[in-house]
């Protein structure tokens, strides 16, 4: 891919996402092309991520693939609990957590921003790498601010785009 192609992507995504830096946009085949990379290319076999108690089957497959450990997170209506996620955090060393907070899959649920907020500072506390699964948020008109806009410094975002094509893409500072 060229610049010249990031830059258009990059451009298209700033609505949603606000400013991005086309050398910090990588395209993917997909969204599970992207989450792939990550999983291959940021996580060693036995790592801790933890995800919400129902999520994402793709993502379950490559955590599997790679030998990852997902610890379940308690929830409510498809939003993480943020004092579950520090209990976990105190408990073990978890390294990252997985988030679909923007039509979470399979719930279709939205996270409110408090929570998106609250969950950052714990990342933050316990320096968690956060994974932005942002799949399906095209779907919603008015989302709250994104995890990547919130800490730019530790979330990889992940999304696609609503056509035939499903290319996808993964954001990274």
């Amino acid at each position: 891919m060229c610049i010249r192609d990031s830059r258009i992507i990059a451009e298209s995504l700033i609505s949603t996402l606000g400013p991005i830096n086309p050398e910090c946009l990588l395209v993917t085949s997909g969204g599970q092309h992207g989450l792939a990379i990550i999983v291959f290319g940021l996580f060693r076999r036995g790592d801790v991520i933890a995800t919400d108690t129902l999520t994402y089957p793709g993502f379950k497959s490559v955590a599997a693939l790679q030998g990852l450990e997902l610890v379940p997170v308690e929830g409510r209506g498809g939003m993480m609990d943020p004092d579950d996620l520090e209990r976990q955090c105190c408990q073990r060393k978890v390294r990252a957590i997985y988030l679909m907070p923007t039509v979470h899959n399979p719930l279709g649920a939205v996270m409110d921003e408090a929570t998106r907020v609250r969950l950052i500072e714990i990342a933050r506390k316990h320096d968690l790498f956060v994974i932005e699964d942002a799949a399906y948020a095209f779907l919603e008109p008015d989302p709250p601010a994104s995890l990547i806009a919130l800490a730019p410094e530790r979330t990889v975002h992940v999304g696609g785009f609503p056509r035939a094509s499903r290319p996808g893409y993964v954001w990274v500072m």
